[in-house]
């Protein structure tokens, strides 16, 4: 395994407001890993 980070999308909500947490999660699945803040 390699230690490079690869971005693949931005995505942002379309009504965004403050402390709405809009993609605020973490995914891993073997050796990938998804990260949304």
């Amino acid at each position: 395994m390699n230690d490079t980070l690869i971005f693949r999308a931005y995505l942002k909500a379309s009504n965004t407001g403050d402390s709405d947490r809009f993609g605020f999660s973490t995914a891993v699945s073997g050796d990938t890993a998804v990260f949304s803040f």
